[in-house]
């Protein structure tokens, strides 16, 4: 008798255990299925750069949300420009009158928890065509170079690769101590 139950025990064990088994099974093909038709870099905004390490996707949109997806935080709409940075779509070359400014730093240049209007390059370039566009006759153009992780290595490079070719009449590096620690001391990371 006890021998009956043990085996009907056992019986009904190796069921669920193999009803959890396909469960598992068909939800990782699901999700497998799911990941190629929906690959990440439509919600990672980086990609891979031989020379650089990494930077943004050109003409994509995320959300970023902080540390927490569900946005306890902030939450904000960050758009790449065609050109692969945080910015405003720009022409490579400038036109007559117009005096062009860049910024490369890191994530604080990049500045993907604010909305693009409030970033430090967008405040500047208002300020700039408000107060001394009228006077000088001059359309003022702050261009964001910007990408989060950046030490000081990779934004020389990053104006070698990329930001040098717009054309720009004064350039800006955002040195946060960290990143320029980062760059100068293999212990640091």
């Amino acid at each position: 008798m006890l021998s009956e139950k043990i085996k009907a025990f056992c019986k009904l064990l190796l069921a669920n255990i193999l009803i959890f088994l396909v469960v598992v099974v068909i939800i990782e093909i699901g999700g497998q299925t799911y990941a190629y038709f929906h690959p990440a870099y439509k919600v990672i905004p980086f990609f891979p750069h031989p020379v650089l390490g990494w930077r943004f996707m050109p003409n994509t949109e995320h959300i970023i949300t902080g540390n927490h997806w569900y946005a306890r935080e902030f939450s904000a709409k960050v758009k790449i420009n065609s050109h692969g940075f945080r910015d405003l779509e720009r022409k490579i070359k400038k036109e007559n009158n117009t005096i062009r400014i860049a910024i490369l730093g890191d994530s604080m240049v990049a500045a993907r928890q604010l909305d693009i209007e409030k970033t430090a390059g967008q405040l500047l370039e208002k300020r700039l065509n408000t107060e001394y566009g009228p006077k000088t006759g001059k359309q003022y153009e702050v261009l964001n170079f910007g990408v989060p992780g950046y030490g000081v290595d990779q934004m020389f490079l990053n104006w070698d690769s990329y930001a040098s070719k717009f054309n720009l009449d004064y350039v800006f590096l955002y040195v946060f101590e960290k990143n320029y620690m980062r760059t100068i001391s293999g212990n640091w990371c």
